[in-house]
């Protein structure tokens, strides 16, 4: 399996609607650790995964507003 977490040097996101219509899978029951695990993450724990997502989102949340 490729790392591909590595490879990867940004991500863009299109966080059009996301906010505008709450059109969004950011609240407290969603799990992001394994789509983490599935891209090859290894290194940072679950908490530390859902942590980030939750605390750039809501970065990004205040930025749009």
């Amino acid at each position: 399996m490729t790392d591909t977490l590595s490879t990867i040097d940004g991500i863009l996101l299109d966080m059009n609607s996301t906010f505008m219509f709450g059109e969004d899978n950011f609240d407290d029951n969603q799990d992001f650790y394994n789509t983490y695990r599935k891209l090859g993450g290894k290194k940072l724990s679950r908490n530390s995964v859902n942590n980030i997502i939750r605390d750039c989102y809501n970065g990004m949340g205040k930025l749009y507003k």
